[in-house]
């Protein structure tokens, strides 16, 4: 399997791509890279969606189902509620495995208090372990779905009741007859169920709560996913901004990886072929970092909310006047200065400007992107 970067051209009547010749192996590689990320997420929102639809479906059912006088029969309800819970389990160990994809740089924890060996984990993975124990910690509804599908899934449903009332139909979980029934119950949930008053437990109620929590999860998850393909996309569309330079590079519509076999022996190859996208904007290297390499002498004249710029100059020989521009700078975005150095000589400066709503992992990534390609060493 041969990769190479092609150039979308639509100059003619059909669109075609042409390949480039100027990417080496390391630019293909950092491009493909920042592909697999982003193939990675689209099974975040494959798992969401099958989440969505058991909870649709349970969803659907308890609302037409238990607020009528329909004969309703346990096993069903039971089936419903088990595989809405699995599908909830199912989300979660997906989100697990592809934070630790997106982010697999190792850290090292202590565990209970430092009573127990260090534990090292992908980041990704600690971090969701942690907001997941938050949730854990401070939703009752949590606690009591994620001990029920254990028991649903090695004992059965002992436990589970259908109650009929004048307001149609409800699922109770008795509190004895559960705790009496599954000997797997957390030791700590445990204790917090007998010192808890009731005896019984609505149990719609807290599958509600449960769908509620998963959305949490899938809200940070979706946000640290969002982080990564901006960083990915930015370094992929920075390596073709790097080499063909800003004025090709903002001639054309966009890029794309293509896979040719090496048999074929070409240029210009069909837009039909298998490909895939890495840039859908021509602009993005412009929006999302603004880079100054300038050449000059640094004046004490203040900057109110500039870029770094030169001042007019008397002459030709003389050396140019050099405002180093605020830290803040408004423009249709406000836009922060993340680095800023002055070269070797004092006439050299550089200074990097990252959009200020973009969080501080963002602005880190972008601002090391830059200044990893460019070799920059303070």
């Amino acid at each position: 399997m041969l990769w190479k970067i092609a150039e979308v051209r639509t100059n003619k009547e059909e669109p075609s791509i042409v390949v480039l010749d100027k990417f080496g192996e390391k630019q293909i590689k950092e491009l493909l890279h920042a592909n697999s990320s982003i193939e990675k997420i689209k099974e975040l929102y494959f798992i969401k969606n099958n989440f969505d639809t058991a909870y649709k479906f349970y969803d659907r059912y308890f609302i037409d189902m238990l607020k009528k006088n329909a004969i309703l029969e346990k096993d069903i309800i039971v089936y419903n509620i088990k595989v809405f819970l699995y599908s909830g389990l199912e989300f979660i160990d997906t989100c697990e495995k592809l934070m630790g994809k997106l982010y697999p740089e190792e850290i090292t924890k202590l565990k209970n208090n430092g009573k127990k060996k260090n534990e090292t984990f992908a980041e990704g993975i600690w971090k969701f372990k942690e907001f997941v124990k938050s949730i854990y910690d401070d939703n009752f509804s949590y606690r009591l779905c994620y001990n029920l599908r254990n028991c649903l899934q090695h004992v059965g449903s002992e436990g589970l009741l259908l109650n009929k009332d004048k307001h149609g139909y409800h699922v109770l979980l008795n509190k004895q007859q559960y705790m009496n029934s599954h000997s797997g119950i957390q030791k700590n949930f445990a204790k917090e169920l007998k010192s808890n008053s009731k005896t019984t437990f609505d149990i719609i109620k807290f599958l509600y709560s449960y769908n509620e929590n998963i959305n949490s999860l899938f809200k940070m998850v979706e946000k640290y996913c969002e982080e990564k393909i901006i960083i990915d996309t930015f370094e992929a569309n920075y390596s073709i901004f790097s080499i063909l330079g800003q004025e090709e590079y903002n001639k054309n519509k966009g890029y794309v990886l293509i896979d040719i076999a090496e048999s074929i022996d070409k240029n210009s190859v069909d837009m039909n072929f298998k490909s895939i996208d890495i840039a859908k904007s021509i602009d993005f290297v412009d929006t999302h970092c603004k880079i100054f390499k300038l050449y000059g002498k640094q004046t004490l004249l203040p900057s109110v909310n500039q870029f770094p710029h030169y001042v007019k100059r008397d002459n030709v020989v003389q050396i140019p006047i050099l405002i180093i521009g605020d830290s803040l700078v408004k423009e249709n975005l406000t836009w922060k200065q993340t680095y800023s150095s002055i070269g070797l000589g004092s006439n050299n400066y550089f200074s990097i400007y990252v959009p200020l709503f973009f969080s501080r992992k963002i602005q880190a990534e972008i601002t090391n992107i830059v200044i990893k390609k460019l070799n920059i060493v303070d």
